[in-house]
């Protein structure tokens, strides 16, 4: 009867997949490397463990390990294939830890309670919410998985799943968000709004580690998005709001047709304009009524960003 038990969890998956066969006329086609998969861990694990043999039982302790991780791995990424699946692992692991612990082979026994405690310990993750918008942490003593759900800087989502291997996974949430360039306001009279980021070398320093991020963007300044524009009616200064310094401050007039250009045809032509840098103001005086882009650079030391803002000028 005992032996029938290392086996029971093979057995009651292959009589629910055959439920699923007969009331269901089948599986579905994307699925059926995944259950084979399955029970093939789920069989090699009843043998191996069955086994007094350690080779063939760390074998089978190994497929435990396995199947148990591949399924929390599914549950953090609600794939929902087999039930719960962190659920399931959890009690996979509990169930072979009870199952051991009943044998006769005593020096067997304690091995393969010892080797399951220290997999519980390692891999069973604690799941942690923070309030950004839902990011989720699932934190284990030997990998940290992280669900992405807030915003960048600039208030693009970001909906990104990323898993961090020991000895990589002790680190503050803040230490894994992709690093990102400032945020630059620009402002006039009663206005402002937010400047759009091109490329940038920028870093910031977590938990004592300074990370660095390099990004570009492969378009020129009169194609990128811009979700706010600058209305210059009377006021003609306008201010960069950012405490690092600034430079190559540059303007084109903006043409609808650029949008719909190849990126290597748009040639439009940039002129320098001006710029007070002590406190950081450029003079729009002389942009007659029309629609220009507005392009500079902020830096620190070595480090970069390039920004563009729209600006509509309609004087009366």
């Amino acid at each position: 009867m005992k032996k029938i038990l290392h086996l029971l969890p093979f057995i009651l998956y292959t009589m629910f997949y055959l439920a699923v066969i007969v009331l269901e006329g089948g599986i579905e086609n994307l699925a059926i490397i995944d259950v084979i998969l399955l029970l093939a861990a789920l069989l090699i694990c009843g043998l191996g463990t069955l086994s007094n043999k350690k080779t063939f039982n760390l074998l089978g302790i190994v497929a435990l390990f396995g199947l148990s991780f591949g399924l929390i791995k599914m549950g953090i990424e609600n794939t929902y294939f087999m039930l719960v699946e962190t659920k399931v692992a959890i009690a996979i692991l509990l169930y072979y830890l009870i199952i051991f612990i009943i044998v006769k082979n005593k020096r067997v026994a304690i091995m393969n309670v010892t080797v399951i405690g220290i997999l519980l310990l390692l891999f069973v993750p604690i799941r942690i919410q923070y309030r950004d918008g839902g990011t989720i942490e699932y934190r284990a003593l030997s990998y940290k998985y992280i669900k992405w759900n807030t915003t960048r800087n600039d208030g693009t989502p970001l909906k990104e799943n990323n898993l961090h291997w020991f000895p990589h996974n002790f680190h503050s949430i803040e230490y894994y968000k992709p690093v990102e360039s400032p945020i630059v306001n620009v402002l006039t009279g009663n206005q402002e709004i937010a400047c759009s980021k091109g490329s940038f070398y920028w870093s910031k320093t977590v938990d004592g580690v300074n990370l660095l991020s390099i990004a570009d963007v492969f378009k020129c300044a009169v194609q990128w998005t811009y979700k706010d524009i600058l209305t210059i009616d009377e006021d003609n200064i306008a201010k960069i709001d950012t405490p690092f310094n600034i430079r190559n401050v540059k303007y084109t007039e903006y043409k609808e047709e650029y949008e719909n250009m190849e990126i290597d045809v748009v040639r439009p032509v940039f002129n320098e304009i001006d710029l007070n840098n002590e406190n950081k103001t450029i003079d729009l005086t002389n942009l007659e009524n029309g629609s220009y882009i507005i392009t500079f650079t902020i830096y620190k030391e070595n480090l970069y960003a390039d920004y563009a803002f729209k600006v509509e000028v309609n004087r009366q």
